[in-house]
């Protein structure tokens, strides 16, 4: 079934922190509640000291490139990543904040500094900020492989865990790529950005993390090529993509300043090898009720309104009327109506 896709107004413009819950009414006559999402408005953006792998540079293992511009770095990855309905084997890195899925390199993009709208065919790519970034004034983009090194897996499991509860994950290999104090093209360096994706796998599932420092994506427009950054991926079949809310508008500038589909202010997790991981605590469903809603995601939200999207349950065990969102905040209680049939 299609995402159900909605924006609620919050009525307390000094809400601090938000708690999500999808109901269903159901033919059982019974509403039966899940916890779908939870918002933190008082958090700040993760730290770029708590970027996982820090701290960063050629004593900590890092590989870099710096002083150049429209470059990139074609590597082979420590195991197979699935991604959707393909593995990939080796991946090309960019300076211009996207990293291109390969199996074979046959050259790179002809315009790698001027991201396309998603989706698009021919490549399969993950783009953290995609963004006509140039290393020649300052910035280092620093990468590395989790072999052998269990502390940067443990750092992902633990990431992960706080999210999904008993959903465990628990990678054996991953590719970790941070953009550190980068400038904008033509070798600026009034304004810097520092971000970061990584990629993870067990060998089934894999995900990607993308972290912005608090106030350290200062710049997202290239006067070159007019256009703001993208942030998402796209598996290259022309169909299927995920693009953040904002991308290609001056509103992806506040992404380090806006909670990702986590909750948490500048932190977005992607599970990449067949749909979405869900930030929910689910409960089995009880006898003759409907599953819990799938692939809820909070694709945008601040202190006065919400973003949601999800998809009909798997199995609703019978026919289901509407669904109803309530949301319980620290200074105000509502509870919002909506039906879709």
């Amino acid at each position: 079934s299609a995402y159900k896709a909605i924006t609620y107004t919050l009525f307390a413009a000094s809400l601090k922190m938000l708690s999500v819950e999808i109901c269903i009414s159901h033919t059982s006559a019974t509403i039966y509640c899940i916890l779908a999402a939870l918002c933190n408005f008082s958090a700040t953006a993760v730290p770029f000291e708590d970027f996982i792998g820090h701290p960063f540079g050629n004593g900590a293992g890092d590989q870099s490139l710096s002083g150049c511009d429209e470059c990139s770095k074609n590597v082979e990855l420590s195991s197979p990543f699935p991604f959707f309905n393909r593995t990939y084997i080796r991946a090309s890195i960019n300076v211009n904040g996207v990293l291109s899925l390969e199996n074979s390199y046959g050259g790179y993009y002809t315009d790698s500094f001027r991201p396309p709208g998603f989706p698009y065919s021919g490549r399969a790519t993950v783009a953290p900020f995609w963004y006509d970034s140039d290393l020649r004034g300052t910035g280092v983009m620093y990468y590395k492989f989790c072999t052998n090194r269990q502390i940067y897996l443990e750092e992902i499991t633990t990431t992960i865990g706080k999210l999904l509860d008993n959903q465990q994950f628990l990678p054996n290999s991953c590719l970790i790529v941070t953009w550190d104090k980068v400038g904008y093209y033509s070798a600026k360096t009034d304004l810097l950005n520092s971000f970061q994706v990584v990629l993870a796998t067990d060998g089934r599932r894999s995900i990607a993390i993308f972290n912005y420092a608090e106030n350290r994506i200062q710049q997202s427009f290239s006067k070159y090529t007019r256009l703001y950054a993208t942030v998402g991926y796209n598996v290259g079949d022309g169909v299927r993509s995920f693009t953040v809310n904002g991308s290609l508008t001056e509103n992806i500038g506040d992404i380090d300043e806006n909670p990702g589909n986590t909750g948490i202010f500048g932190q977005w997790i992607f599970r990449l090898d067949r749909e979405q991981f869900k930030f929910t605590r689910l409960s089995q469903s009880p006898a003759k009720l409907p599953s819990a809603p799938v692939n809820v995601l909070v694709v945008d939200a601040d202190n006065t309104s919400l973003l949601l999207m999800w998809d009909a349950p798997t199995i609703p065990n019978g026919i289901i009327l509407s669904y109803r969102v309530e949301y319980f905040g620290v200074e105000t209680t509502s509870t919002v109506n909506s039906s879709f049939y």
